[in-house]
């Protein structure tokens, strides 16, 4: 899933709108709800190309993205490596 955040970028920071080059991961990473449209363009595209157990875990995490996306406006995805 992580190739289907870098595709989008670079974007701008949800939160104070600087310019982010790269998906942090390490760090928080404020997503705005235009690019969450991306991701999730990128992720449904990538869908018939995955396995079938990382299928259902795609298509929880959008289900989820979506449902999100109808109260908020930016959803922040902590990295953690």
């Amino acid at each position: 899933m992580l190739g289907c955040f870098n595709k989008i970028y670079p974007v701008k920071d949800a939160f104070d709108g600087t310019l982010e080059p790269v998906f942090d991961v390490c760090f928080c990473n404020w997503i705005g709800e235009r690019d969450w449209y991306r991701i999730i363009d990128e992720i449904e595209r990538d869908l018939n190309c995955v396995s079938n157990g990382k299928r259902g875990l795609f298509t929880d995490f959008l289900a989820w993205v979506k449902r999100a996306l109808k109260h908020t406006s930016v959803i922040t995805v902590e990295g953690n490596l």
